[in-house]
């Protein structure tokens, strides 16, 4: 599968936008530490489900690369974002997402955004992999870095308070976590498609189900390396037949 944009994004004039903002080491080191600074958002993103907030991770993660588009080279930013939205899905098909920042300072305004965005996807993936209970904090990250980078912060914070409203709607937080433990067991839980944040998609759970099926069915392991081979995940324990749903 190569992955276009949603629509929503194609329409808001984020693809490929012009650089009108700032960065700096010290300022790429407050947009990491933003997680305790929106304890609102927080919460409001912890009441939807476990995989909810996964793929609410991923969604503005996508939503950051392809704010980059014509400015770098995205095939390994897209290929981590389509193996996070597979993870999403069961976290069997994704390898480690872990991303290493290398360019912090102000002399890599876009190189160092994006290497911010893929370290805190990869930081939510490793969350949602071990059952962390604490998984929105790379979510609120990524949406605060997202609204300092993007062109137009008006458009995004609309697109994610909608976002976060519908996920608590449709796939709400039923249960309360274990502080003692700190990890939860989500794989009862429902995926969240790609699709459902994309405003055009009417969800109901038929129609989520036949997104997560052509989307499994559409991906190449061979092509993207953040895939797990079909082999490799049934070595690994995992139920039923890869890339199928």
């Amino acid at each position: 599968m190569t992955l276009h944009p949603p629509s929503f994004v194609q329409s808001s004039g984020i693809v490929g936008a012009p650089i009108g903002y700032t960065w700096n080491a010290d300022l790429a080191l407050d947009l990491y530490g933003q997680k305790d600074q929106n304890p609102r958002l927080y919460l409001a993103i912890d009441q939807a489900s476990y995989k909810a907030k996964m793929s609410l991770a991923v969604a503005i993660a996508e939503v950051i690369v392809w704010r980059f588009s014509g400015h770098v080279d995205l095939t390994d930013a897209t290929n981590r974002v389509e193996a996070g939205w597979a993870s999403a899905v069961d976290a069997a098909y994704a390898r480690d997402l872990d991303a290493e920042m290398t360019h912090d300072d102000d002399q890599f305004p876009i190189e160092g955004a994006l290497e911010l965005a893929l370290c805190v996807l990869g930081e939510a993936n490793s969350a949602y992999r071990t059952g962390s209970i604490y998984l929105a904090e790379p979510v609120v990250k990524l949406a605060t870095l997202a609204a300092h980078i993007l062109p137009d912060k008006d458009v995004f914070q609309g697109w994610l308070s909608s976002a976060v409203r519908a996920l608590a709607q449709a796939f709400p937080r039923t249960t309360d976590y274990d502080r003692a433990s700190g990890v939860y067991d989500a794989s009862h839980e429902k995926p969240v498609p790609r699709e459902f944040f994309d405003p055009p998609f009417r969800y109901d759970d038929n129609a989520a189900a036949a997104a997560i099926r052509q989307f499994l069915q559409s991906l190449d392991p061979q092509r993207n390396p953040h895939l797990r081979s079909a082999d490799e995940m049934r070595a690994a324990g995992f139920t039923g037949t890869p890339y199928r749903y």
